[in-house]
């Protein structure tokens, strides 16, 4: 668990275990990022993650790429492109031909009481 930290600046340093959520409501690429050193792993792991509904095809922006690109990251950080969808949608997500062999591609597929849990 971490608590939200802004991610408003381009160049800043990211901390390992820190949840990060742009503060304009409108990146090309992203809706939050989370730097991660799992235990015994030799680097650490960056999750980007996108929020999408779209029930066939996503195209990351490679202007946010990027702005990702320059935040201050380990050298060895292996990157993880997350689209999270509805459950039952799985968009085919098609990432700028330069990022191919920079990060891997994963569809996360969420019931929708997970994403927007009811309050008593």
């Amino acid at each position: 668990m971490s608590e939200v930290h802004p991610l408003d600046k381009d160049k800043i340093q990211l901390q390992v275990d820190h949840y990060y959520r742009p503060t304009a409501k409108n990146h090309p690429t992203i809706d939050s990022l989370l730097l991660i050193r799992p235990e015994g792993e030799p680097s650490p792991i960056l999750l980007m993650f996108q929020i999408t509904h779209n029930e066939e095809e996503y195209d990351v922006n490679e202007v946010g790429l990027e702005r990702i690109k320059e935040l201050g990251l380990p050298p060895d950080t292996r990157k993880y492109y997350v689209a999270v969808t509805p459950l039952g949608k799985q968009p085919r997500i098609v990432v700028p031909q330069a990022y191919h062999h920079e990060m891997d591609v994963l569809c996360h597929p969420v019931d929708g009481d997970t994403l927007f849990p009811r309050t008593l």
